[in-house]
């Protein structure tokens, strides 16, 4: 049986992940969001600009277990789409490779991506954005992939 988890334990567990999330006040409800300055919510333009970011986890394959980490750039248009370029290292073997993809966010903060990278690979992300989209945290959701990314903008 597959679990989905919701919005509210995935913050929970990047809370547990990182107690600095926790400290921020990132961790904001739709009901509390409007005492806490984020009148607006979020939308696709919240994600607009060029933003670094890095992730780890492992990788999956039957008994088969790798370590991964990856490090980057990525541009988003405010308008869905996005382009970049990352390190991607599993179990020490590192390549370069173009990524290009699509992303969603919706007015509770909460987003999905989509993306490709040079080698045609598939890779499905949910997450959150914070901060007014001055950073996003997002988990891997593809079958065999433990992965968490963090990416945080570096212009405007």
């Amino acid at each position: 049986m597959k679990k989905v988890l919701g919005t509210a334990a995935v913050l929970f567990f990047l809370s547990t992940m990182d107690p600095a999330f926790a400290q921020s006040g990132s961790i904001v409800s739709p009901a509390t969001s409007t005492r806490q300055g984020h009148r607006k919510g979020c939308s696709l333009e919240s994600l607009r600009g060029t933003y670094s970011f890095s992730g780890e986890g492992e990788v999956w394959r039957g008994a088969n277990r790798a370590v991964e980490g990856d490090a980057g750039m990525l541009t988003f248009d405010g308008k869905g789409n996005f382009t970049g370029q990352g390190w991607f290292s599993l179990n020490g073997a590192a390549i370069r490779t173009g990524l290009v993809g699509t992303y969603a966010v919706h007015a509770d903060c909460t987003a999905w991506a989509l993306f490709t990278d040079d080698a045609g690979e598939l890779i499905h992300q949910k997450g959150v954005v914070l901060g007014n989209g001055r950073e996003t945290r997002f988990l891997e959701t593809d079958q065999g992939v433990v992965i968490s990314r963090l990416s945080r903008r570096i212009d405007h």
